[in-house]
């Protein structure tokens, strides 16, 4: 009898000892979890309900103002858009045929219309639109500008878009009247008016009647004076 209490008492010490090898194993786990917790960030936390995300990403209020301070002084970029003049206006040649007679054998190809110091007006820089010369339309820009003693004014330009230099303007108007000589692709041109109003002609038509080009051209020597 004594012998099994004896074994039925070891048994009983064996399973107590494991018992608590155990307890203590199971609460050194336990104790390591927080450790764990701790490590993990709490930006990639799945929040809980009561927690307000807003307060994950915050702001101060320098941020706040150098944020508001671009955003006001963003501005957009003006275009300017040049304003393109048009100083000369076609009018029914025929009519004004009646009226007013054009340069003499030479037929004029428009009827023009000029407002009054719409020339002596122009500055550097300004665009202005042609007549239709040819069939096209040209627009020009002024480049330079000279005030005569007897009070006129001229201005000279080129064609916009136009690489050649040859093909250009000059405008001259006066108290009472204007001319100008304008060169394009499409030939040479002439404009004159009186009073605001006149003609536009083919410098090839004005030579074709006032220069002989079948008579050739004759030196006349000077005599000398001793």
């Amino acid at each position: 009898m004594t012998k099994k209490v004896l074994i039925t008492l070891s048994i009983i010490a064996t399973l107590a000892i494991g018992i608590t090898i155990i307890l203590s194993n199971g609460q050194t786990k336990d104790s390591s979890m927080p450790e764990e917790i701790k490590n993990v960030d709490a930006f990639f936390a799945v929040p809980t309900e009561e927690e307000n995300l807003d307060k994950l990403v915050d702001f101060n209020e320098n941020d706040k103002q150098d944020a508001s301070m671009k955003m006001v002084n963003v501005e957009p970029k003006k275009i300017e858009v040049q304003t393109v003049q048009n100083i000369y206006h076609e009018i029914d040649k025929e009519e004004l045929l009646k009226k007013i007679p054009a340069k003499k054998l030479v037929s004029p190809i428009l009827g023009i219309e000029v407002s009054q110091n719409s020339i002596a007006k122009l500055v550097l820089g300004d665009i202005i639109k042609l007549p239709t010369l040819g069939q096209v339309e040209y627009e020009a820009k002024i480049s330079k500008k000279v005030t005569h003693k007897n009070g006129s004014t001229s201005v000279t330009g080129n064609l916009i878009g136009d690489q050649n230099t040859q093909h250009a303007i000059i405008l001259t108007e006066g108290k009472n009247t204007s001319y100008a000589s304008i060169s394009t692709p499409e030939g040479a041109f002439e404009i004159e008016t009186i009073n605001g109003i006149g003609y536009v002609y083919s410098v090839q038509d004005i030579e074709n009647q006032y220069i002989d080009r079948d008579k050739e051209d004759i030196l006349h020597p000077t005599e000398d004076k001793h």
